[in-house]
């Protein structure tokens, strides 16, 4: 039966464990050691078979036990004599300062199914009972504890709740005492440990077949999987449920060690709280179950477990394991593929295969971007916007290890510092979104990303110029939002970004003219904001050639000179923002042409002589703002027949004459200010106007309420 198998298989390991104790076969650490990692390297004869076996059987979660076995702290057994070793909050054991290997062998030898631990037997005993049962009769009860922690939590299944390292303090001075009595020479202690060995070697070779039975089945004598004791004493290995040849434990747990140590510094693998420590730590778990995803967990290539390190390792360091995210559905799910986890996409739908985008925006993510995602070298799409990460600079290594990149957006992601200059070696690059951070430098690098059609840094410090080179290195770039910076230098390098189809450059410092030929070089151009900069000179007439133009905004600038007639062939214009300039001359009634218009700012400026009826003809004019110039005459009643405007604001100007009552039936009429105007006449007709400002107090009023 198993449990007689067990009972066979604790004889073996407690010749073992005397072997181990006695200090010829160094700790687990050492085996794990960067410079002791290879097999040929493992001294001893149970140097291999010993870390994950004896877990089995004992309840040091590290493996270290008796006197002797402590680690020096270099990775070195210790030859002192000194026994004991190094307890942290949870029962974790250090081994070789990487945390996450100290409960390797616990982990694996949990290895056994659930169910193979649960299901009863027909007098109601579940398996685990029955073979400590079994075992009471042959070995003292201290020694039976240790089979029934088999993956419990530290302090449970223990009699009386006592953890095994405190169950091992409590035997260590019996087992010093009676391992080796004094009262025998060295020499004969030392032929009696060879012996052991010996005799442990071939009972090893005389239970293998009893323990790991492959039969047509492919199962093991009624275990369904576990770690065992096996024939070799060159590997340790794991049946796995599903009948497969047996695994080598040692070669996967180096593996895992590889692919940690590769991406992640020892400083953090050393911390057994950090992000890199847990999300190793649950690689080391996502082997121990069999079923699902775990049943090929054994057998992943080495570029899967890079990918799901590198994710576990982001789940850890942005808040997930604590329940920050607001969405984390099938993250670190052991039973399903990385491309199955919240925000994780795989190219052309594949379900098994790389993952090609990262889109965890609006997340609620904390902490900072961890490097361990350079492994994911086939990202065509990163997003992490709008999250509350804590300020940190702008990862270079995105430039240096993620080439396929096609679209990156971190956008108001707390980012600081500068650009690194490896992004300008993003050739596949098409969206860079670094919007709403706290970004510095220049963007001089940049002229590298040759495939580039976004470029959004609103509202960021990035200084210095536009590059000149901007004009030929960024040939596809249609959308070109740098607003909020403190960018200088003039718009001359526009007219070689012949593609540009939107241009904002709000508030900066940018000086010069508006190049005259800008009319005939961006003919595709359909949003052009450079308001609040140092801009000067007068507008070209060539801007009545961009046929495409939506929105044009101009103001809080330097410019002079008359507002450009040729405005008005711009049909599709919406949006006319030129306040707070130096126009003067009249307003143009060409304007009156532009049937799109909705809005139409003109205030602040030095505009004389009348307004135009021809502006009655905007039929989709909502706002008409001309206050602060020195217009003279009549309001037009021609402007009562415009159906949606609904802001009117023509205050502080000379205008005189009466105040037009039809403008009272102006159906969508929300606000009227005639403040600071020589109109005359009665204002009731106005008074269900929402917002209505008129002078018709004191002495000088001409206006009667």
């Amino acid at each position: 039966s198993f449990a007689e198998g067990y009972t066979s298989a604790l004889a073996t390991a407690a010749v073992a464990d005397s072997v181990m104790n006695s200090g010829l076969v160094p700790p687990f650490s050492y085996l794990f050691h960067p410079t002791h990692r290879s097999r040929r390297n493992r001294p001893g004869a149970f140097s291999v078979a010993a870390p994950a076996t004896l877990g089995l059987f004992r309840s040091d979660a590290d493996g270290s036990g008796g006197a002797g076995d402590a680690d020096a702290g270099d990775g070195r057994p210790r030859d002192d004599g000194a026994g004991g070793d190094v307890e942290d909050e949870g029962g974790i054991h250090h081994a070789d300062g990487f945390a996450f290997l100290q409960a390797a062998r616990v982990t694996l030898a949990g290895a056994m199914p659930e169910e193979a631990r649960s299901v009863e037997s027909s007098s109601g005993e579940d398996r685990v009972s029955r073979v400590i049962r079994h075992l009471s009769s042959v070995s003292e009860p201290t020694d039976v504890v240790s089979v029934n922690v088999i993956g419990s939590r530290r302090g449970e299944g223990y009699p009386g709740g006592i953890p095994p390292a405190d169950q091992r303090r409590q035997r260590q001075s019996q087992t010093n005492e009676n391992h080796c009595p004094s009262k025998f020479p060295a020499w004969s202690r030392r032929l009696a440990v060879a012996a052991a060995a010996a005799i442990s070697a071939l009972l090893a070779a005389i239970l293998a077949p009893m323990l790991v039975r492959r039969g047509s089945s492919g199962t093991t004598d009624g275990l369904g999987g576990g770690v065992m004791l096996g024939a070799s004493t060159e590997t340790t290995d794991v049946v796995t449920a599903d009948g497969a040849d047996l695994i080598d434990v040692d070669a996967i747990l180096s593996r895992i060690f590889d692919v940690a140590q590769s991406l992640s510094s020892q400083l953090d693998l050393s911390d057994p709280s950090s992000p890199q420590s847990l999300a190793a730590s649950w690689l080391v778990e996502s082997i121990k179950s069999p079923g699902g995803e775990n049943s090929t967990a054994l057998h992943l290539p080495d570029w899967r477990l890079e990918q799901r390190y590198s994710l576990a390792v982001l789940y850890h360091s942005t808040g997930g394991y604590e329940g920050g995210w607001l969405n984390d559905e099938g993250f670190l799910d052991e039973a399903l593929h990385e491309c199955n986890w919240h925000g994780m996409g795989c190219r052309d739908g594949v379900v098994v295969g790389r993952v090609t985008s990262l889109r965890i925006e609006s997340n609620n993510l904390t902490g900072t971007i961890p490097s361990e995602l350079r492994a994911l070298s086939d990202l065509t799409l990163f997003n992490m916007s709008y999250n509350d990460l804590d300020p940190s600079p702008l990862p270079h290594w995105i430039g240096t290890h993620l080439p396929r990149l096609e679209e990156l957006d971190l956008k108001h992601a707390r980012l600081g510092g500068q650009i690194p200059d490896a992004f300008g070696d993003l050739a596949h690059l098409r969206v860079l979104d670094l919007r709403y951070n706290d970004l510095t430098g220049n963007m001089y690098h940049l002229k590298g990303l040759s495939n580039l059609e976004l470029l959004l840094l609103w509202d960021n410090r990035i200084g210095g110029s536009i590059p000149p080179a901007f004009g030929t290195a960024l040939p596809k770039l249609h959308m070109l939002d740098v607003g909020r910076n403190q960018l200088t230098g003039n718009l001359d390098v526009l007219l070689d970004m012949t593609s540009l189809r939107y241009v904002n450059m709000w508030v900066n410092k940018l000086t010069g003219s508006i190049p005259p030929a800008i009319g005939n070089r961006l003919g595709a151009l359909e949003f052009f904001h450079a308001m609040a900069n140092r801009l000067d000179g007068t507008l070209p007439e060539s801007l009545g050639n961009l046929s495409r133009l939506d929105t044009f905004a101009l103001g809080d600038n330097l410019i002079s000179g008359p507002v450009p007639r040729s405005l008005g062939r711009l049909g599709r214009l919406r949006n006319l923002f030129l306040q707070n300039l130096r126009f003067e001359g009249t307003v143009p009634p060409e304007l009156g042409d532009l049937s799109e218009l909705t809005s139409l700012f003109l205030d602040n400026n030095r505009l004389s002589g009348p307004l135009p009826p021809r502006l009655a003809e905007m039929s989709e004019l909502r706002i008409l703002t001309l206050h602060g110039n020195n217009l003279t005459g009549e309001i037009p009643t021609s402007l009562a027949k415009m159906p949606n405007l609904s802001l009117l604001d023509v205050a502080f100007n000379p205008l005189n004459g009466t105040v037009p009552s039809s403008l009272g039936s102006l159906p969508r009429l929300a606000f009227l200010s005639l403040t600071g105007t020589h109109l005359s006449g009665d204002v009731n007709p106005f008074c269900g106007v929402p917002t209505f400002y008129a002078d018709c107090a004191g002495g000088s009023a001409l206006l009667s309420c």
